[in-house]
């Protein structure tokens, strides 16, 4: 056989390989593209295998992007910064396909995220394209025949209305309803914990996308809301009228209180801005609030306590952060001294806190703090997660948090109260 023949003959075997390959490349590629997830709590835990009982490898903050690697009963397999591959649980993600418009007329698809990679393909001017993954200023995209990267200034995104709104399901069982009346037709029981996006608001029901891509109602003053108002359970201001309530910021001036050793958080900061999220939250309801400060000063504990019985307070309420010499400890700990109404309120504001800060449950305790043991007050103390832990100092910086802690407290209190 001759040189040029042998040449031919390799050429020909060369073409006829990529001729296959190619598409079966790109087939492998669709087979193994099932979206992406987007992060819907604060801080999300990523485990080693499927299941609440595996180790947990690291963690995720809200409103971060992955693409799904693979989906396994109820857990979503992502591809970690860190280059390792872990799974989170799929009641904790949105399930999603961002899209963007194509804002040139001849866009070029390239075979990675930079300049220098090849082209492999086109798109016209408005050709619509779902967005997989973002890499620096470049963004994975797909279309029907097609996934590459392009540079973002060169095309548009579509944002959803109320992409970042979505309720959380506080009780098991909960219906959701074809309506947003009680008189609609159950169509999905919901699980407590459970997490759905919001589309819209219709009165006090919120219209939800179910897993299955349907839509129902929930009820807003059964959930959680998050991104967006929470609707105020119907005939709190009844509830809370002609009650008085003392909210106490804990520490404040040269007493900052814990400070957080990964990111230097001051207590004291934190404290006040829960502090007035709960009073905006309580004088919404129709209670008469009073703080012990306001700003950031000291007040001695001798005159928090001359305040709550000169105002004849009804309930006081301690606002604080926890530290440990054990930085792995974390979680949420309502504080009481006395064995009976105190107990109770403590009891009742530890479990709303827990509902809808999705923290440990480090349950209602006897304390022997000053704010209490000394106050002749109904009076409890809450301490809003450990600064000393590090992923808890993330989450209890963000206002997401701080408002869900708010709420917590909020809607305990509205619990003791119902009672009378």
């Amino acid at each position: 056989m001759s040189y040029r023949v042998l040449v031919s003959y390799v050429l020909s075997l060369l073409i006829l390989l990529a001729t296959f390959c190619w598409p079966l490349s790109i087939a492998e590629s669709k087979e193994k593209d099932r979206g992406s997830v987007k992060i819907v709590v604060s801080s999300l835990n990523v485990r080693e295998k499927p299941g609440l009982t595996h180790p947990v490898i690291g963690y995720v903050q809200k409103n971060e992007r992955f693409i799904i690697l693979d989906l396994k009963d109820n857990w979503v397999q992502i591809n970690l910064k860190s280059g390792y591959k872990g799974w989170v649980a799929s009641w904790l993600v949105e399930f999603e396909q961002q899209t963007a418009v194509a804002a040139i007329p001849l866009l070029n698809v390239r075979s990675g995220p930079d300049i220098s990679s090849s082209i492999i393909g086109q798109l016209n001017k408005g050709t619509s394209v779902v967005v997989l993954d973002r890499k620096g200023d470049w963004v994975q995209i797909r279309t029907n025949n097609l996934t590459g990267w392009v540079a973002n200034w060169l095309i548009v995104e579509k944002k959803a209305e109320n992409e970042d709104a979505f309720i959380k399901i506080l009780n098991p069982g909960t219906n959701i309803r074809s309506g947003p009346q009680t008189s609609h037709d159950v169509v999905f029981l919901a699980s407590e914990g459970t997490t759905f996006p919001v589309l819209n608001r219709e009165g006090d029901w919120f219209k939800i996308r179910l897993p299955d891509k349907q839509v129902g109602y929930v009820a807003g003053w059964i959930v959680s809301a998050h991104g967006i108002p929470n609707v105020e359970r119907k005939g709190v201001d009844k509830i809370l009228k002609g009650k008085t309530i003392m909210i106490d910021p804990g520490h404040g001036g040269n007493d900052s209180g814990a400070i957080g050793p990964h990111l230097g958080s001051l207590e004291k900061v934190i404290n006040l801005k829960v502090s007035r999220l709960l009073g905006s939250k309580l004088k919404s309801a129709g209670a008469t609030v009073y703080y012990t400060r306001m700003d950031d000063r000291k007040i001695p504990l001798d005159d928090r306590i001359s305040m709550a019985v000169d105002k004849q307070v009804d309930a006081f309420i301690s606002i604080h952060h926890n530290t440990s010499e054990n930085f792995q400890v974390n979680g949420v700990i309502t504080y009481f001294y006395t064995n009976g109404e105190d107990r109770k309120l403590a009891s009742m504001i530890q479990k709303e806190l827990v509902k809808r800060t999705n923290l440990t449950d480090l349950k209602a305790r006897y304390g022997d703090y000053f704010v209490l043991r000394e106050n002749p007050q109904l009076a409890v103390l809450v301490e809003l997660g450990f600064l000393t832990n590090y992923q808890e100092e993330l989450i209890v910086n963000t206002g997401e948090f701080q408002n869900q802690a708010a709420e917590g407290i909020f809607q305990g209190i509205l619990q003791y109260f119902k009672k009378d």
